[in-house]
């Protein structure tokens, strides 16, 4: 393909780590009892076999309380179990600092507090 650039010319076109769009308000697409929710985005694994980083950036978890505020929102609207997602999903909260020692264990006591909340899956625990 010859897009009209010059050898050895590169076009950029943002960057991949980019702050989290609110999730609140979206189209629930899976049955009213199950949604999925994204904790983290982005991975700082160098595995030979994955691209995630080149395009998904470095890992980043979602704070805390706008998590816990999503899940109570969607518990509000019936929803009975909970998919945690992100690319390695057990490294949720490792890049807070010290200052922020909430990680994975926290959230999951936070989320099982919900009253409705019946099931809390983990997807895409990445084996480290």
């Amino acid at each position: 393909f010859d897009g009209g650039a010059d050898e050895g010319t590169a076009v950029l076109v943002g960057s991949p780590t980019v702050p989290f769009r609110s999730e609140v308000d979206r189209w629930q697409l899976t049955p009213s009892h199950s949604a999925y929710m994204r904790v983290a985005e982005g991975c700082d694994h160098e595995c030979t076999f994955c691209a995630i980083p080149g395009f998904r950036g470095k890992f980043r978890s979602k704070p805390f309380d706008v998590l816990v505020a999503e899940a109570e929102r969607l518990v509000e609207r019936g929803v009975r179990e909970l998919n945690l997602i992100a690319e390695d999903t057990n490294q949720y909260g490792s890049d807070f600092g010290p200052d922020d020692t909430r990680r994975l264990p926290a959230l999951l006591h936070a989320l099982a507090a919900l009253p409705k909340l019946r099931w809390i899956r983990l997807l895409y625990c990445y084996p480290s």
